[in-house]
């Protein structure tokens, strides 16, 4: 029984060996039973943490079952690891084999015999990379999935400075010297390999309206702009002259073309990147690429088939993602989200997208063209009902959003999407 938080600071080294002993002895565990049970709750640092025990556990020989739940199981009889749950009110006997758990914030639950419970101010991908490689192992997935999960957790400020726990994990992976970079540039697709047109023409985060989905546009502007010399470079070869250029260009060609006021801030970040060919280029683009991914499937697990499988999965995953910004374009510029009856608390819409597009896409350029709002949730019709993905979910209403959209009876947890309940009036 062991409860422990993970913060920076005295005493930081020893809690971490605490944990990292915890997590090797339920490992240990599993291996010697032959299995492994990993509970996440549906978010992306979530399923990117639960990634990263994945991959190890298969390096051990055990088998794994993945399991995304809003809840953690009432019972716990085999080796369990759960991420991502603030509530944990086990009883003695409804725990009868080793279990640690893994969350983001202020864990307040009490911890029974045989479990561990962990919290932190970082992500949930920053704890479990911490106690299981001490931030020094370079392995594609496991560095892939601690990246990943500290974009989407939050841990990354829009000027990409890393914050809480995630820093501490990020520095030491500095000092090791691992295979990794930060480059201050535009946010656009690949910045460290495409140039400036032809990444903003396939850059869905942040989307560039009248340019993402448009090269020819791109390079027009710059042209007329006088910039026709830097139109065949690597954005992140570029002088801070020419970017500042390129982004007085963009910000102003945005702002003739949709209305849009960009700010320099919301464009420019200094950017976590690779040249390993094993890993992903862009970190921040990676996050998105296991969303589309997750949500053009329709399945969470992707995100996790996704992450352990970087030299198949993962390049396809990135080449839909980049083929759909012409697709984005014409949702963000012909669709009108509806707003239906529900909470007054709660802003739901309705999206006519199909199936397979990716609702945390469609709702972050809907967001920046001011048609919703950013805590708004972004709902499609599957036969009579509104799903609404738990990934924008998240986004928009923060950790734990999902939850209480459950929670308010607003909505289901069902097949890896939130059905919306009893909403099929709009509203004028």
């Amino acid at each position: 029984m062991l409860k422990t938080s993970l913060i920076v600071g005295p005493g930081f080294d020893r809690f971490l060996e605490t944990v990292s002993r915890a997590l090797a002895s339920l490992l240990e565990a599993a291996a010697s039973e032959g299995f492994l049970r990993i509970y996440s709750y549906p978010s992306l640092d979530s399923l990117a943490a639960a990634s990263i025990v994945y991959s190890r556990a298969l390096k051990l020989g055990v088998r794994v079952s993945l399991s995304v739940a809003l809840e953690p199981p009432p019972q716990v009889f085999e080796p369990t690891v759960l991420l991502g749950f603030g509530s944990l009110n086990y009883k003695s006997n409804s725990v009868t084999s080793k279990l640690i758990a893994f969350y983001s914030g202020e864990l307040k639950s009490i911890p029974v015999h045989g479990a561990t419970y962990v919290d932190g101010q970082g992500s949930l991908s920053s704890m479990v990379f911490m106690a299981l490689t001490g931030a020094r192992d370079f392995d594609p997935t496991v560095l892939t999935a601690f990246l990943t999960g500290s974009y989407s957790g939050g841990f990354v400020d829009p000027s990409g400075r890393f914050q809480g726990l995630d820093r501490e994990a990020f520095e030491r992976l500095k000092s090791s010297r691992a295979p990794v970079d930060v480059v201050t540039t535009i946010k656009v697709y690949k910045p460290t390999v495409r140039d400036a047109c032809t990444g903003i023409a396939h850059t869905l985060n942040p989307y560039y309206p009248g340019l993402t989905g448009h090269k020819d546009r791109c390079l027009e502007l710059l042209e007329n702009s006088g910039l026709r010399d830097v139109t065949g470079r690597p954005l992140s070869t570029l002088d801070h002259k020419a970017l500042e250029a390129i982004v007085a260009a963009v910000t102003e060609g945005v702002r003739r073309i949709s209305g849009v006021s960009l700010k320099r801030a919301d464009i420019v970040s200094a950017i976590v990147v690779s040249a390993d060919p094993r890993m992903p280029k862009d970190f921040r683009e990676a996050s998105d690429t296991l969303i589309y991914a997750a949500e053009h499937t329709g399945s969470l697990h992707r995100i996790t088939a996704t992450l352990i499988d970087l030299e198949v999965e993962y390049p396809m995953a990135e080449g839909r993602l980049e083929a759909y910004a012409t697709r984005l374009s014409n949702i963000a510029s012909t669709m009108k989200p509806q707003r239906v009856k529900g909470s007054p608390n709660i802003k739901i819409y309705e999206a006519p997208l199909n199936p397979q597009d990716p609702p945390t896409m469609a709702w972050r350029a809907f967001k920046l063209l001011g048609m919703v709002e950013s805590d708004s949730i972004i709902a499609c019709r599957v036969d009579d009902e509104l799903a609404a993905s738990p990934l924008q979910v998240e986004e928009a209403l923060g950790p734990g959003g999902a939850k209480r959209l459950v929670e308010l009876g607003m909505a289901k947890f069902e097949g890896g999407l939130l059905w919306v309940k009893k909403l099929n009036a709009r509203q004028n």
